[in-house]
């Protein structure tokens, strides 16, 4: 979500390739019209390259893979880790951390207006690009 840097996040309850299929089907079943690729790291989650093409095609999206030690290549995602980490500090298990807990936080993140959207939210931006596809 580039154009808006809208952010989402879904808890997992495993850090596997059969979970992330899942998490990725509930999540494109929301946003289908609206996500055009995502860009992983080398999580465990995204290592079966098997898994990660039949997301692709299942999804029509294109998969990115940032380098390894190359944060850089995924700025945007780690802005906005930085930002959840105001509301979950390192060390802050997520195994005691419910689904409405994160997707408040998020929901926070996106109100917040942001300069390089003119102050409007990444919230706003995002449901007029997806107002622009319908």
């Amino acid at each position: 979500m580039y154009q808006t840097r809208f952010y989402y996040a879904i808890k997992m309850k495993k850090r596997n390739s059969a979970q992330f299929r899942m998490v990725m089907d509930t999540f494109m079943s929301n946003f289908d019209s609206a996500v055009k690729s995502i860009t992983c790291d080398y999580g465990v989650e995204f290592v079966n390259r098997l898994a990660i093409g039949s997301i692709e095609n299942a999804c029509n999206i294109k998969v990115y893979y940032a380098h390894a030690y190359a944060p850089h290549e995924r700025g945007s995602n780690e802005l906005h880790n930085y930002l959840l980490r105001e509301y979950f500090p390192k060390k802050t298990h997520f195994n005691k951390t419910s689904a409405v807990e994160i997707l408040t936080a998020i929901k926070d993140i996106n109100d917040r207006p942001r300069k390089m959207h003119n102050w409007k939210s990444m919230n706003f931006k995002f449901k007029r690009e997806l107002a622009k596809n319908c």
